[in-house]
């Protein structure tokens, strides 16, 4: 069996080297740019970032028979294609939800310190799956008003989308979506922003949910992790934004390591390893990762001690000073992998 792996896929190749029932799998770690249809066409599985697409084009007359992603998002991943192909698939969701959700608060706090916000202001979020729950039970803690809209589920904290527009600040947590009744789309636009009250979006879902122009031309406090046209966005859109982050907000190193877990479970069960043998083998894994312990925060305020919002966007946006109308992809590659991962912090 072959198994083509992004080479920047943290740690895979230390962990899998316990399992013995891969020593008979010939692993090929390629970079990102490299991973294409020659290269790939007589693999089995396929493991990879978001920063590859998953497309007839990539898989077109290959081998493969199973596909993971090691993020918590889809909109890379032509899944159509793959169920007509009877490829099986999976992505790696809620893995660096603790992160995201701890990026989301660094700029909350900024909002507070610079006056933006007050701290009797409501905080909407929309979408309330990992990320979003993780940060309304933050929310709460912290004794922060807040309400929660999502199409797809309801509960006693859940609000009308009517009253999430009267937020002062609006938090996104929704996946990419297009042709669907609750598409996510571009849905900040032109016109949502004229009929909301929020003065603020935080965005940590996908550049494209947002008309960047319609940001650009408007009065809107944008903060941003991401972006249009990753890994080559809009100089406008970033010098526009209060905050802006070369999408790192899930980049915590136990985030990281939670998805490449994500993959190699999955292939153990791809293999049909027995049971009892992957938990001895989930045993061996948390000994030789070893995660450092949690911090443990008690008000928004300890949140720079951990991890500061501000310092990291304003130390990004130093570096594009004298970029032309887009940044290079290379460039904005390199500012992303210098990103010091973080440890999480809980509540």
């Amino acid at each position: 069996m072959i198994v083509v792996v992004d080479k920047d896929i943290k740690k895979f190749k230390e962990i899998t080297s316990i399992v013995e029932e891969f020593s008979d799998i010939e692993f090929n770690y390629l970079e990102d740019k490299e991973i294409n249809n020659k290269k790939i066409k007589n693999a089995d599985v396929l493991f990879v970032r978001s920063t590859t697409n998953i497309s007839e084009n990539l898989l077109k007359e290959s081998k493969i028979k199973l596909v993971g992603s090691a993020t918590s998002g889809i909109d890379h991943l032509d899944t159509n294609y793959l169920e007509s192909k009877g490829i099986n698939w999976f992505y790696s969701p809620g893995c660096n939800s603790i992160s995201v959700m701890n990026y989301v608060l660094s700029c909350i706090n900024f909002l507070f310190k610079e006056k933006y916000l007050r701290r009797n202001d409501t905080i909407g979020i929309i979408g309330c799956g990992n990320i979003g729950n993780l940060l309304r039970l933050a929310l709460n803690k912290f004794k922060i008003s807040v309400k929660v809209f999502d199409p797809y589920i309801t509960n006693d904290y859940s609000a009308e989308y009517k009253d999430l527009i009267k937020c002062k600040l609006l938090t996104f947590h929704v996946p990419l979506t297009m042709n669907h009744l609750h598409a996510t789309y571009k849905m900040i636009n032109k016109e949502f922003i004229s009929k909301m009250k929020p003065s603020i979006i935080i965005n940590t879902s996908r550049g494209e949910i947002a008309k960047e122009k319609d940001i650009i031309d408007s009065n809107l406090i944008y903060l941003s992790d991401v972006w249009v046209n990753e890994p080559e966005p809009s100089i406008d859109i970033l010098n526009r934004s209060i905050i802006s982050t070369p999408h790192v907000a899930g980049h915590s190193m136990r985030g990281k390591l939670n998805a490449t877990l994500k993959l190699i479970f999955e292939l153990m069960r791809f293999l049909k390893i027995d049971i009892n043998k992957t938990n001895e083998y989930e045993k061996k894994i948390n000994s030789l990762i070893n995660f450092e312990e949690s911090k443990i925060i008690s008000s928004i305020e300890q949140i720079d001690t951990l991890y500061d919002v501000e310092k990291e966007s304003s130390s990004f946006k130093k570096k594009l000073i004298g970029s032309n109308h887009r940044i290079k992809k290379k460039t904005f590659n390199l500012i992303r992998s210098q990103h010091k991962e973080r440890q999480e912090y809980i509540l």
